[in-house]
């Protein structure tokens, strides 16, 4: 029997021998083909891209106008006053020769809707009527807000508010036939300085008038009541009506009646 170990020794001298007698017998005539070469791509027109964190410009369209920016206003803050420490009297003008209407209270802060042209005074919605507009002065407030911008506003004019006829007697027992005397007199209130004119007129009892007198005038330098007295006129029996008339600065009136009878 043949040992293997001994068999693969004798064969692998003969094996090498044999690979390198092929290796020798191959071609040598071949070429080596040269490696083709690839273009590399080129990018044209492409713009390169933003640093980080830049911002863009917009660009404006020419021939489209910029608008202007206008800069904020500040809005106006209200005129207001409130009393100094106690109640203020609030008067029909601007001037203590007016009416007092009503009071406005310490803690109440109004809206100032006016003033005079010397600016001491300040006209506010009367506290007790919201239909009508009264004044207070100046140093007796407190004032806030924007008060250049506070309006100056007519003065009102003063006007007669009231006329009153108070007469002697009602009814005179006296004799018909002869004269039977009775007086009155006559009350004219106003809410500020102004010149009165009126005048008395004596009416019978069918309703013609009888007597008048002329206008007359009276200066009122305040707010106040005058009175006017025309004397005592005698009368026969009958019924009569005596008138007291204002005429200007407005037409206000009042009357009363008295009757003359027999015993």
């Amino acid at each position: 029997m043949f040992n293997q170990s001994s068999l693969r020794k004798r064969f692998l001298p003969i094996i090498v021998f044999i690979f390198v007698i092929s290796a020798c017998s191959l071609p040598t005539n071949l070429t080596t083909a040269p490696p083709t070469s690839v273009p590399s791509a080129t990018f044209t027109g492409v713009p390169p891209l933003s640093t980080a964190g830049a911002v863009a410009t917009p660009v404006v369209p020419s021939g489209i106008p910029t608008p202007t920016p206008v800069p904020p206003t500040s809005a106006s803050t209200p005129a207001m006053l409130t009393p100094l420490s106690v109640a203020v009297n609030c008067r029909y003008g601007p001037a203590t020769t007016y009416l007092v209407l009503a009071d406005l209270l310490p803690g109440h802060t109004v809206p100032i809707l006016g003033t005079n042209s010397d600016r001491n005074w300040w006209q506010i919605q009367d506290p007790d009527n919201s239909s009508v507009n009264c004044w207070v002065g100046n140093p007796v407030v407190i004032t806030s807000g924007d008060i250049a911008a506070v309006p100056v506003v007519p003065i009102p004019g003063a006007y007669v508010i009231k006329v009153k006829v108070t007469i002697n007697a009602t009814i005179i027992h006296g004799t018909c036939g002869e004269p039977n005397p009775n007086n009155w007199t006559g009350y004219i209130s106003t809410n500020g300085p102004v010149t009165v004119t009126f005048h008395w007129e004596i009416w019978n009892t069918g309703g013609s008038r009888r007597n008048a007198t002329a206008d007359q005038n009276l200066v009122f330098p305040s707010a106040t009541t005058l009175s006017d007295y025309p004397g005592s006129l005698s009368e026969d029996c009958g019924n009569y009506t005596v008138k007291l008339i204002v005429t200007s600065p407005n037409n206000v009136s009042d009357q009363a009646q008295w009757q003359v009878v027999h015993p």
